[in-house]
């Protein structure tokens, strides 16, 4: 296992977002400078419209799957993955932001907004077509990511895909280590990655060498 260096453990980070959330510009939080809703709108159809050409690129793409979207937050990309995608299992660590997503988006019959604690334990196995986590691991404790790789194997199904965003440096490190702080960045090293892909049985379909690194995992059938 990765040795942990984030300051906060879990329920800090819970604690950070919840309060996050129940603030005027919690927008901003989740992408720094568009607090306005109609730009946090059109700033989430831009990165689902980047994630969505990188994937296709490796013939991947979530129309008709289930998708589950991790750290949907108020769910700035949700609603894109939506419209195409049979469903989207949106989940965070904060209750307070899946709040700010229903009231956001409404209630929609293919988005199913879910708490998580941990791990993936509120969804069943083999049962999910595509992972997608952005801005999401550079925030949340090293132990947490490990297991929400170990147990992302278990709801996917065979031949199935797990597309994540985490920075990569040269040497793992936290910066600011500022526990009152919800969005703390940790790096990873590109060895780090290539050892949770070895460890859990994920091939690695895609990797990206820049500051901010992005992979595809897939789950082959064995």
């Amino acid at each position: 296992m990765i040795n942990q260096i984030l300051v906060k453990d879990f329920r800090k980070l819970k604690s950070d977002w919840d309060i996050a959330a129940q603030t005027l510009n919690f927008r901003d939080y989740i992408a720094q400078g568009f607090n306005e809703e109609e730009a946090f709108k059109e700033s989430g159809k831009k990165s689902t419209k980047w994630i969505r050409e990188f994937i296709n690129k490796y013939e991947i793409d979530w129309k008709d799957k289930i998708v589950v979207e991790l750290g949907c937050g108020a769910g700035r990309m949700t609603e894109f993955i939506a419209k195409d995608a049979k469903l989207v299992q949106a989940v965070d660590i904060s209750a307070e932001m899946l709040k700010r997503l229903r009231q956001r988006l409404g209630d929609k019959k293919n988005i199913e907004p879910l708490c998580i604690i941990r791990d993936y334990s509120v969804i069943s196995d083999l049962s999910v077509d595509l992972i997608i986590s952005y801005l999401v691991f550079q925030h949340t404790p090293e132990n947490m990511v490990e297991r929400l790789f170990e147990d992302g194997r278990r709801i996917l199904k065979p031949n199935s895909y797990y597309f994540f965003q985490i920075p990569i440096a040269e040497t793992h490190k936290c910066i600011p280590c500022n526990d009152a702080n919800a969005v703390d960045m940790v790096y990873w090293t590109l060895e780090e990655v290539k050892e949770l892909a070895n460890k859990y049985r994920f091939k690695i379909i895609a990797e990206s060498k820049d500051n901010s690194c992005f992979f595809i995992f897939k789950k082959e059938n064995y």
